[in-house]
């Protein structure tokens, strides 16, 4: 008789109709296509819901919500309202904004942090950059400026070239920027090297330069103080000059007043005193 109530009751479970989430819960599980979207959507936020809910460390919730903000801000785009641009000269952050401008005036929308480093880094006299974004629409743009290691004056316009003779921007006159060497002539930023080396050769010499010229994109010509000029050869211009050092030592050639010293022809020194022809 027992045995008897005790199947009774359990046909009883088997007959009684499930509940709605009990049914679609089993619905979910038997049917692939249902686990897999379920696995995928919301086990993640369950767990981290869960995680949430558990957590007692201060440190690692704050490190959780940042890399949640960093992981939103870089995958959208931003309606800029303002940027702080610091590290940069006033002439370089006049560039960051017009290109900013420039880069959001379609709809107004800037790309994401990535999209728009790529393109700050356009821009020639940026080395690198950092953007971090402050809100929805604030950016801050730390940005590390190239060294411009020349004043290049050519068609009339003078520009701040670096190390490699690339253009980083033009400047209004030469003595914006009086403690860097000045170089001019057609082709002269490509020869920066050997530009360098010749205003190091000699101290005493350096003094007294005022700029070297390209000629013909063959051959240097110095431009010192007073008007006068030193040619130096096409072929070995450094030797030309350690001759005219040693020739100097003994005679003071340098010091005298003379319109052009003449170091083309190897071997000799040539020289015109003003008002020769």
């Amino acid at each position: 008789m027992q045995r008897l109530v005790r199947n009774m009751q359990w046909q009883t479970r088997l007959n009684t109709p499930l509940s709605r989430p009990v049914y679609f819960a089993r619905l979910v599980l038997m049917n692939s296509t249902l686990r897999e979207i379920f696995l995928v959507l919301c086990l993640p936020l369950i767990l981290v819901a869960t995680a949430l809910f558990s957590a007692t460390d201060d440190e690692w919730f704050a490190a959780l919500v940042a890399r949640g903000q960093m992981a939103f801000v870089s995958s959208r785009g931003f309606m800029l309202s303002d940027a702080t641009i610091t590290g940069a000269s006033p002439r370089l952050t006049h560039q960051i904004r017009e290109q900013l401008a420039a880069f959001g005036a379609a709809d107004g929308v800037l790309g994401s942090v990535a999209q728009i480093r790529q393109e700050l880094l356009t821009i020639a006299a940026v080395d690198d950059i950092v953007i971090q974004v402050r809100g929805d629409s604030h950016l801050l743009i730390d940005v590390r400026e190239k060294t411009p290691t020349f004043i290049w004056y050519t068609d009339g316009r003078y520009y701040l070239i670096d190390d490699a003779g690339n253009r980083l921007m033009s400047i209004s006159e030469r003595y914006s920027h009086p403690d860097l060497f000045l170089i001019a002539g057609a082709g002269a930023n490509g020869h920066v090297d050997e530009a360098l080396a010749i205003y190091s050769h000699s101290q005493q010499l350096t003094q007294m330069i005022r700029g070297l010229v390209r000629v013909g994109e063959r051959r240097w010509d110095i431009m010192l103080d007073r008007g006068r000029i030193i040619m130096l050869p096409e072929q070995d211009p450094l030797g030309a000059l350690t001759l005219l050092e040693a020739f100097d030592d003994v005679n003071g050639l340098v010091n005298l007043y003379l319109a052009v010293i003449d170091l083309r022809n190897s071997g000799q020194i040539v020289v015109r005193k003003h008002g020769d022809q």
